[in-house]
């Protein structure tokens, strides 16, 4: 790939500044609950935020021209790329599972990990552990953007009461010391090869829990985490049920939604929209998601102020017979009883015990 297509000039400090002032506040309200028993439903608001809710109003069509044609453009009926070839890795090398320490969450220990990722260096995870009666379900979660892994600790804290081994990882995105903090998105050719290693380290991620003993998996993430899973359900098939939240095709998708405020690609010249779009738009969950095999269930705002409903219902439609769809008239960050309805179809598919699970994320909502 021609690396002079992707050379352009930083944001400007006003959008920067922007942008930094939002994430401080965030990551401040964040720190605050750290060690506390804050709700699942705090957490995830965080969380959504984050990676495009509330304070990422997507305009009725704020995308420039040119972002629209280069999208256009760059959309055939399927990837390019094949899944077997852009995810592949040996599974046979060793995991390197390495205890670095330990974290407290709802008077419960979380270990603290890391794991070789396929594609070089260590990805920092959290495990949270069945301490009374543990089972052999094993639940997989996705942090969105910009956030970081320790913005699920409750709800794998949560899990690990209902008896379930509960994992969660940091994206290639949060691993570079060198990278300016709250830069997740570089609109170079980066994110092309963090987004492959981020999928790639998902499947390891499961490997780590087969190791462990987990013999059924779930998968349970909200808008940027729902985006992964949904191309995640159609390469890594020994997960057995998926539970998307707010998500759209992933981040070529989420940039011709409208000008997304926190990271505007259309302040990008058009030469470099079109060539990230082109770099980005093969690797969309529509050209995936079909080939899942695990029941998928969708849940969307339908006054989602970030994803449009014709987004969602697109990524909903390449599911095909596979996905259930529900709706609920909320906003990105949905409601308490979203929440609950999810977390009982999940149980239901991996076979958590219902009632262990409503006791365990009784105060969550």
């Amino acid at each position: 790939m021609d690396n002079t297509r992707f050379a352009g000039p930083e944001s400007t400090d006003r959008t920067r500044e922007r942008f930094r002032r939002t994430r401080r506040a965030h990551c401040a309200r964040a720190r605050r609950h750290a060690g506390r028993g804050v709700t699942l439903l705090t957490v995830l608001a965080v969380l959504l935020t984050a990676c495009g809710g509330a304070a990422e109003t997507a305009a009725a069509d704020g995308t420039s021209p040119s972002a629209h044609a280069a999208a256009e453009e760059a959309s055939p009926s399927a990837s390019p790329d094949p899944a077997d070839t852009l995810f592949a890795y040996d599974a046979d090398a060793p995991v390197e599972l390495t205890d670095v320490g330990t974290v407290e969450e709802l008077g419960r220990e979380v270990r603290d990990v890391t794991y070789a990722s396929p594609m070089g260096g260590d990805v920092p995870a959290y495990i949270a552990e069945p301490t009374e009666d543990p089972t052999d379900v094993g639940i997989l979660m996705l942090h969105g953007i910009p956030e970081k892994r320790h913005a699920y600790l409750d709800p794998i804290a949560r899990f690990a009461c209902a008896g379930a081994t509960a994992m969660v990882i940091d994206a290639p995105m949060n691993r570079d010391p060198d990278r300016p903090p709250y830069d997740p998105i570089t609109f170079t050719e980066v994110d092309r090869d963090e987004h492959i290693q981020l999928i790639v380290d998902l499947r390891r991620a499961v490997d780590v829990l087969t190791q462990a003993g987990v013999e059924r998996i779930g998968y349970d993430a909200i808008s940027y985490g729902a985006a992964i899973g949904a191309q995640l359900a159609g390469v890594e098939h020994r997960i057995d049920a998926f539970a998307l939240l707010s998500g759209d095709a992933g981040l070529a998708d989420h940039f011709t939604n409208g000008d997304a405020t926190l990271f505007p690609l259309s302040a990008r010249p058009q030469a470099e929209q079109q060539a990230w779009l082109e770099a980005m738009e093969p690797l969309s969950a529509t050209h995936f998601v079909g080939d899942a095999t695990a029941p998928l269930l969708f849940v969307s705002g339908r006054k989602d102020e970030v994803i449009p409903t014709a987004k969602a219902e697109a990524l909903h439609a390449a599911a095909g017979e596979n996905a259930e769809v529900r709706w609920y008239d909320t906003g990105h960050d949905l409601n308490p009883a979203a929440f609950i309805e999810h977390l009982a179809w999940l149980a239901d598919q991996v076979g958590l015990d219902q009632q262990r699970v409503d006791e365990c994320f009784a105060d969550a909502f």
